[in-house]
């Protein structure tokens, strides 16, 4: 662990901190000096310089020594002791030492290393005292923790922050590299120190008695991460954007494991070619680097928690375009400040377009999907019918032989509804009428309004166009609009289909069905779910073979409906039938869709150990098809972790629990049902596991985002609501529990759109419920949930 820029071993990998050079001499050129260097007299271990007593030596620069001290009053504490070199008392040093300690002592930020004090040693030597950081040097940092590529990102953006504040004292670093920003770990916090000052420039102020200046064919700083300008070695033309230069070469070094320029070509060019490749050549882009050192590309990129592809792919586009915008080597086209560096790198996280792109609208829309990455996965319907369903249907239809007047409207129809989707959801994500806070549903809420102006004169289309929107509200979670929009596509459909005896009409109202029945048991209706999907199947059964993937879908749906409705038995029959006329060569997808509804129908029927291998089997499949973080091996994970707390595994379910809520967080959204559902159930698994503190906690959040959302969710309200007054018996809070049955039962009888008898067989659960938790305590608290409980009603 280093304090300072240390002056490190012999070769490539360690560079001399500064390089002073005049007239093109180079201390590597001079090796008398450092035998000469090695003569001279310096402070060790155990000497004392006032309060201050020296321990080791850290390293050196080049023309300090820094040296781990031990101050003993009025506080005991290590720090860092940084003293000029015996024989670099030049009028010139001395002056640029001192402007090391007043640009530190100007400064107060917590990535900056703070002065502590200061005086001169017995031989008239400066020296100054700084917090000691117990840090590395920040690539090191981030190899040894083998962090992401994010991680690291976020980490140099607060690097970005420390540079700023720098500069709005009217300081330029010179000299940023890794070794000069040292990372160490507070709490959970990954927290860097930007140290080593000595070369800082004064922009607006007289940072020392001595005059600073750099003359001509002198270079400072250290050539890797030296700005074109800092080449021409010309303090005329040093400003703020010669440390943005640096910061994008140190971030280049963290996100590919190699410096922009090789160390060793650089260095051995030459000083002449040195200075012209600097200000001349241009450097590799980041995310071709790995090519370059195919040798060790699979140990870089396993340093960053991913393979070569994955890595090259992450750093291609934004990253990309970030570093070679810091590196340009006109200042002109390089980031004003270091905050604004900081802000990109912030967009890049939060999946924002970075300003370095193209303002291209497929860049924008590329950057929406990825930021809302959950809404467009769930609308994949509309996707489909962008893209997919349009080249699909017609090559279909042509293939099929079929006239030539309907193959023309049916390719018709689903180009109108293309276009309709595509100026209305497409061309919306723009940079002009989104921001960080446009949301996949709002553009949806922007399409829908639409509809009857654009579509309103074509049934058919209007239809296909409300099936597609439903879904993806229903899919987002919005269920009660998703059921208004794809109920009123069936009405719309059932209307034309009595109107033609076309078979294509038919078939288009038995798909809406499919679609209505999964809103319907979303919300609760598994009567009317089962119905539909019945209809739905009878056309499309007689329509296709068996084995055809559009009956098998139908099938799975209908099976569905029965699992909700109550039927597990019935509906586990059917999604083995299903699996088994498919084959191993069915749609991937479709299986483990399948398999996961297996896993739930064979839970609902107590055979838990066997659900629970069920569902493993579908996450690995689903986590070796998009990843561990896709939306559906996501919500597989929340649905094992319930099966385990049936299991009564409670630890291992809250271990599951743990990681998987962050995870939906991410992927659907705090408000998303998913989210609140597996919310609700970490609660449960913490109530019988015996934490009924964390029991109440998980449970109240869950209350609290059902109470936000859609009125789907107050079928939701009396399980959670339940589980929550159980808790809140455990830990003693009595008068709360009934408070949260009375404002469950009275949240339900609120909801509109609700049937009575729904409504009713609610309030009648939890006032039983009430009765039962409250008689052994205080039968008169029963008094207020008798009249709604049948079981005791007089």
């Amino acid at each position: 662990m280093t304090i300072d820029d240390p002056s490190p071993p012999e070769g490539d990998d360690a560079p001399t901190g500064d390089v002073d050079t005049q007239h093109g001499a180079t201390e590597e050129d001079l090796p008398s000096l450092r035998r000469v260097r090695e003569q001279l007299p310096g402070l060790k271990p155990g000497d004392t310089l006032g309060r201050f007593t020296i321990r080791s030596i850290l390293g050196e620069g080049g023309f300090g020594v820094v040296y781990r001290a031990t101050q003993t009053e009025p506080v005991r504490r290590d720090v860092a002791l940084k003293v000029i070199k015996p024989g670099m008392d030049s009028k010139a040093v001395l002056a640029r030492f001192e402007a090391e300690r007043q640009a530190l002592a100007l400064m107060e930020h917590p990535f900056v290393a703070t002065v502590l004090d200061g005086g001169v040693t017995d031989d008239a030597r400066p020296y100054f005292v700084m917090e000691f950081v117990r840090g590395e040097p920040i690539t090191e940092f981030c190899d040894k923790l083998k962090m992401g590529v994010r991680d690291r990102v976020a980490l140099l953006a607060k690097v970005c922050e420390a540079v700023q504040h720098a500069h709005s004292k009217g300081l330029i670093h010179r000299d940023i590299k890794p070794s000069n920003i040292l990372v160490t770990i507070q709490g959970d916090e990954a927290v860097p120190k930007v140290i080593d000052f000595g070369i800082a420039k004064a922009l607006n102020q007289k940072l020392a008695e001595g005059t600073i200046f750099t003359h001509v064919g002198q270079m400072l700083g250290t050539p890797e991460y030296m700005s074109p300008e800092q080449a021409e070695a010309s303090s005329i033309d040093i400003d703020t954007r010669t440390d943005i230069y640096s910061l994008g070469a140190v971030l280049y070094e963290l996100l590919t494991g190699s410096r922009a320029f090789d160390s060793m070509e650089l260095r051995s060019a030459g000083f002449e070619e040195m200075r012209r490749v600097i200000r001349e050549v241009d450097p590799p882009r980041p995310s071709t680097r790995l090519s370059a050192h195919a040798e060790d590309a699979a140990s870089i990129a396993a340093t960053r928690r991913t393979e070569v592809k994955g890595l090259s792919g992450t750093l291609r586009r934004d990253l990309d375009w970030v570093i070679m915008k810091c590196l340009e080597k006109d200042r002109m086209r390089r980031y004003t400040t270091a905050s604004e560096l900081a802000l990109e790198l912030r967009r890049y996280l939060a999946d924002e377009p970075v300003l370095a792109g193209p303002p291209s609208l497929t860049y924008r829309v590329s950057k929406f999907i990825k930021r809302h990455r959950a809404g467009v996965l769930v609308t994949s319907g509309l996707a489909a019918a962008i893209v997919i369903g349009v080249v699909g249907t017609v090559a279909g239809l042509l293939e099929a032989n079929q006239q030539a007047s309907i193959a023309r409207r049916e390719a018709e129809l689903k180009l109108d509804v293309a276009d309709f989707l595509t100026r209305n959801l497409i061309t919306e994500i723009s940079p002009y009428e989104t921001g960080p806070d446009t949301t996949v549903s709002t553009l949806l809420d922007a399409a829908s309004s639409r509809v009857d102006r654009d579509v309103g004169d074509d049934p058919r289309t209007e239809a296909l166009v409300r099936n597609a929107l439903g879904v993806a509200y229903r899919d987002l979670g919005l269920r009660e609009i998703g059921l208004e929009q794809i109920t009123r596509a069936v009405e719309l459909l059932d209307g034309v289909a009595a109107e033609t005896t076309a078979k294509r009409a038919d078939v288009d109202a038995a798909w809406a069905r499919l679609d209505l029945a999964t809103a319907l048991w979303r919300v609760g209706r598994a009567d009317e779910a089962l119905k539909a999907s019945s209809a739905a199947f009878d056309v499309l059964g007689a329509e296709y073979p068996d084995d055809d993937q559009r009956v098998l879908r139908s099938r799975t749906q209908l099976a569905s409906a029965m699992k909700h409705s109550g039927d597990a038995e019935r509906a586990e029959r059917i999604y083995r039938e299903c699996l088994d006329l498919a084959g191993a060569e069915g749609d991937p997808d479709w299986r483990s869709t399948t398999r996961y509804n297996l896993a739930l129908a064979i839970q609902s029927q107590g055979r838990l150990d066997e659900a629970l291998t069920q569902f493993e089997a579908v996450l690995d499949a689903q986590a070796d098809a998009s990843g561990p973080d896709g939306p559906k091996a996501v919500r597989t994970r929340s649905e094992l972790a319930s099966c385990l707390t049936r299991l009564a595994r409670y630890d291992e379910a809250e271990n599951v629990y743990n990681a998987v809520i962050p995870q939906l967080e991410a992927v659907f959204g705090d408000d998303h049902p998913r989210t609140t559902q597996t919310l609700a159930n970490r609660g449960v698994n913490a109530l019988r596991g015996g934490d009924s503190l964390a029991a109440e906690q998980h449970l109240l959040l869950a209350i609290e985002r059902i109470v936000r959302q859609e009125t789907w969710s107050q079928r939701f309200i009396p399980v959670v609501a339940k589980q929550l007054a159980n808790a809140l018996v455990e830990n003693g809070r009595v008068d709360n529990a009934v408070i949260t049955l009375e404002t469950a039962i009275r949240e339900i009888r609120a909801v509109e759109g609700l049937e009575d008898k729904l409504k009713d067989a609610r309030v009648a659960m939890l006032a039983c419920h009430a009765v039962e938790l409250f008689t052994p305590l205080d039968p008169a608290l029963t008094s207020r949930f008798r009249a709604d409980c049948p079981a005791s009603s007089p």
